[in-house]
């Protein structure tokens, strides 16, 4: 072997395992099914007849009382119910892996919905915020803020703007930071910590509650992004 074959070997990129590309799938797969789930939940425990009600379980009640939550038994709903209905439809897209739609919905429309579902579901309906969120006012700003991120994205997919990643990390989570803080859907971490423990299930079940439309919504942008880049460098080799 010449000392220029040698070479060449050594400045070869090493090719990501199959293993790694199956984890980043399923990380993706997982987050979008979350936020889906998420949304269905948040809406369907508003109903009175809402079957799944913490209230209606003995065994989701004394979870509830040992968690020893300030806030009412909703949250728990919220929490448990998504989080099942999350591995559900995981399961679901496993076993349409290797439909070539199922690819291709996973590279475009899971990024645009993992971009504008919290935004959307809150200007769909405003009354389901947790907070004061007086959308109509400013409903044409907030829906030209929804169409900037979702450009943005396109303009990722498609690669039409060479920019660092991280600048569309920022964007991102500028995007959901700003919802967050709109609908609101946050709460003082401090706050919580200091009411339940830092050590507790109770602070993060609350936490998760209050912070899981964007953070969700965050991660699976950025499970989305690294999917779509993985996905375009394995089809150029």
């Amino acid at each position: 072997m010449t000392r220029t074959q040698i070479n060449t070997d050594v400045q070869r990129p090493a090719k990501p395992s199959r293993m790694e590309n199956n984890l980043l799938r399923w990380l993706h797969e997982f987050l979008f099914s979350l936020n889906l789930s998420w949304i269905v939940i948040w809406l369907e425990r508003g109903h009175p007849s809402w079957p799944l009600a913490v209230e209606r379980s003995p065994y989701l009640l004394k979870l509830y009382g040992r968690l020893r939550l300030g806030e009412p038994p909703t949250i728990l709903d919220q929490v448990i119910w998504s989080f099942l209905l999350a591995v559900l439809v995981f399961l679901l897209l496993r076993s349409a892996a290797r439909l070539n739609v199922a690819r291709l919905l996973l590279r475009t429309l899971a990024g645009v919905f993992a971009l504008t579902a919290f935004p959307s579901f809150y200007l769909a309906f405003p009354s389901n915020a947790m907070g004061p969120f007086q959308s109509a006012p400013h409903a044409l700003l907030l829906v030209i803020e929804t169409f900037c991120a979702l450009l943005c994205g396109i303009l990722f997919y498609l690669e039409l703007v060479t920019v660092p990643p991280i600048v569309y990390v920022g964007l991102a989570l500028l995007h959901f930071s700003f919802w967050s803080w709109l609908t609101p859907n946050h709460v003082s971490l401090r706050g919580q910590i200091c009411r339940y423990g830092m050590l507790t299930l109770g602070t993060w079940v609350s936490i998760a509650f209050y912070f899981g439309f964007p953070v969700i919504g965050f991660f699976s942008t950025i499970a989305w992004g690294l999917f779509v880049r993985k996905t375009q460098a394995l089809a150029k080799q």
